[in-house]
């Protein structure tokens, strides 16, 4: 065929100019040709084409860095991989869970000498040990009272398992060799330590909820000659021995460094060498990076026990995890800081279920809700209670933002509040009369809220200047003072802690300083707000006499020095001064009169702190403050530095005394010329 006749172009079309319509010429114009694909001749076929490259182009971006994300974590693991290896430190992830233990290498060493001092220990361990009746008694107590205080770091049916290995140990014939093939020696230090603190967590005849029992004048025996709990955290120590600390690279020697953490009977360098060193141990094991472990089947072998095993291990080692990272944030109150951060791990928290749910060969544990009381309840509450202490420690560096995460904090105190179960709310009878475990949920109430009350007045105690927030924080302060008389009458432990002493000051501060504030202006107010003063002083009392009854009433006057530099002596003395300010100033110290009147009372109570600090340096006997009407105040405060504090809530560091300076809000004043009047006008001892 012959080819076509080239078609004849046109110069152009009206419509194809006006970019309206499209062209409907049978043959194309040349205003067409020229536009090619951009003109609406070609709209339809070219633009979804145009669209499609588009988009090709934008996926091929998108992907080229999410390649790149998805390489920098896996460059990242490889590096670190090879970096553990070198370090002869298996590398894991987080479905592997948690790492072997590691062998105590001063234990291990293959030489005769490290097996006589072995078998010496055990022997000593076999012969302070009591009869083993009271033995069970103490584990009984151990389990029932003190593994809520603990954080549940020991698993309860595997330690009572142990126990029994124990007994049939001491029975055979030759126990020293039994106890050597049979319990590792971390092992044997949580064994002796849970003797310690079930002699420590043992109920005492004053305390309510006491039942007579055959050993309870032994353990009262036991108890009154302190012997035994200084020889049996002694010879736990050595259980841990390492070259040059306390050995942690097992999950059992963990759990012994977090009950020495509770005992705290060492001085506070020692504890915070301890927690640093568990930390560090823990995080060998990799039980900072657990992510969201499930008690699931996933285990290397399919045998039974051995999956029950591997969710044991895992389930505990997040508690001790949790327990550590909780004494740690508690500790920052006091120091100000703290070591563990929270990018730095990964771990969940605890599930709220008994040690008894994990055992399920068939099927994974499943968590009991939060309004049921389990094992677990207190510590999981804690544990989100010290988290909210660890902002609170980060509010000191908030600058600017202070005011509003103060508001965030307030609302999540709160939260906190609202979302607590039925048995832990105020008014709730749960446990009053109750026997075994449900009878530590009246403690653990109290405890729980006596630290929120503290925390709380702590982020509001700087509203007391308005009445609204000086009422607000004197219902906190009357709250702690009556608390801290139902903790002590139901837990021995609980009603010990010096965090109780640093927040019975605190509020008994708070309620001082709101009578010098307050000032009413009309008679009717000045009538009624009368009796509130009379009934405000007298809980002061109360609370300057709980103070002065944590110690033995006998005091050797050579003591009196070491006494005046404790710090609930020293407590008491600022309270007394205090009081004694409030009874002489009346209602003079009006805040709302201007700043000047704030000025003075502030250069007054500096004035008061410095001479005491000189009295205390000077004196050498035990000076003696009393108030108008009043019997004269006398000390019988404990000769030692520090309080026994075992770390039983999110509180402040073990040992640590109360800052006068930060308590009060107050800070010394450069010039010392400025309350040389308040201190001439002060009669104190010389």
């Amino acid at each position: 065929m012959d080819d076509p006749k080239p078609k004849k172009l046109t110069l152009s079309c009206s419509r194809c100019r006006t970019a309206k319509l499209k062209c409907d010429r049978k043959e194309p114009c040349l205003e067409c040709i020229k536009r090619d694909c951009a003109h609406l001749c070609t709209k339809d076929v070219r633009q979804p084409r145009a669209k499609r490259t588009k988009t090709q182009q934008t996926e091929q971006k998108d992907n080229q860095v999410n390649s790149k994300k998805e390489e920098q974590p896996e460059v990242e693991e490889t590096a670190l991989a090879l970096e553990h290896f070198v370090d002869v430190t298996p590398f894991r992830t987080e479905s592997e869970g948690v790492a072997p233990d590691i062998p105590n290498p001063y234990w291990v060493t293959q030489s005769p000498h490290r097996d006589k001092q072995k078998f010496e220990l055990i022997r000593d361990v076999i012969q302070t040990l009591p009869e083993w009746d009271v033995i069970q008694t103490l584990y009984e107590i151990f389990v029932i009272r003190c593994q809520g205080p603990l954080g549940n770091v020991v698993h309860t049916p595997s330690f009572m398992k142990q126990a029994d290995q124990l007994s049939q140990c001491l029975n055979s014939p030759y126990p020293d060799a039994a106890i050597a093939t049979t319990i590792p020696l971390d092992s044997l230090a949580v064994l002796l330590l849970a003797l310690v603190l079930g002699l420590a967590f043992h109920p005492t005849p004053s305390l309510i909820g006491f039942q007579s029992t055959p050993q309870t004048s032994r353990v009262e025996q036991l108890r009154a000659s302190e012997e035994s709990t200084s020889t049996w955290r002694f010879l736990g120590l050595r259980c841990l021995r390492g070259s040059i600390s306390v050995f942690c690279g097992s999950i059992a020697s963990l759990q012994a460094a977090v009950m020495l953490l509770l005992d705290a009977k060492e001085s506070s360098i020692e504890l915070d060498a301890l927690i640093v060193t568990a930390i560090a141990g823990a995080r060998k094991l990799g039980l900072h990076q657990l992510g969201n472990a499930a008690l699931n089947d996933s285990s290397p072998s399919n045998d039974g026990p051995a999956i029950v095993e591997s969710r044991i291990r895992t389930e505990i080692a997040i508690r001790i995890w949790w327990a550590l990272v909780m004494r740690d944030w508690s500790r920052g109150q006091a120091l100000g800081y703290y070591t563990i951060r929270p990018s730095q791990f990964n771990t969940r928290m605890p599930l709220h279920l008994n040690d008894e749910d994990i055992y399920v060969e068939n099927g994974i544990p499943i968590e009991r809700p939060r309004s049921e009381f389990t094992m677990l309840s207190y510590t999981v509450h804690a544990l989100e209670l010290s988290v909210i202490v660890r902002e609170s420690i980060d509010l000191k560096d908030a600058g600017n933002e202070a005011a509003r995460q103060r508001q965030d904090l307030n609302r999540k105190y709160e939260n906190y509040v609202a979302n607590l179960p039925s048995y832990f709310r105020l008014g709730s009878t749960v446990g009053i009369t109750a026997v075994g475990p449900m009878a530590g949920i009246p403690p653990k109430r109290f405890m729980l809220h006596q630290q929120l009350w503290s925390l709380l007045l702590r982020l509001h105690r700087s509203n007391i200047i308005s009445p609204m927030g000086r009422a607000f924080c004197q219902q906190l302060a009357h709250n702690i003072i009556s608390t801290q008389v139902q903790i002590q009458s139901r837990c021995a432990v609980c009603g010990s802690l010096s965090s109780n002493e640093t927040q019975i000051f605190s509020a008994t501060v708070v309620l001082v300083l709101g009578l010098l504030f307050s000032n009413p202006s009309t008679e009717v107010e000045q009538s009624s707000a009368q009796l509130s003063r009379l009934m405000t002083r007298d809980q002061i009392r109360e609370a300057i006499e709980l103070l002065r009854t944590r110690g033995s009433p006998k005091i050797n006057p050579e003591e009196n020095v070491q006494l005046l530099h404790s710090g609930a002596s020293r407590g008491v003395l600022a309270l007394e001064a205090l009081m004694k300010l409030e009874e002489r100033s009346g209602s003079s110290f009006n805040r709302d009169e201007g700043e000047s009147q704030n000025h003075s009372l502030y250069h007054q109570v500096v004035g008061i702190l410095k001479t005491l600090n000189g009295s205390l340096a000077l004196s050498t006997h035990i000076p003696s403050l009393s108030t108008p009407g009043d019997t004269p105040l006398t000390f019988s405060m404990p000769a030692t530095d520090e309080f026994s504090d075992l770390d039983v809530m999110p509180i402040l560091s073990n040992g640590m005394t109360p800052d006068m300076w930060d308590l009060l809000d107050f800070y010394p004043p450069d010039d010392e010329d400025n309350f040389k009047s308040a201190i001439a006008s002060w009669d104190l001892p010389e």
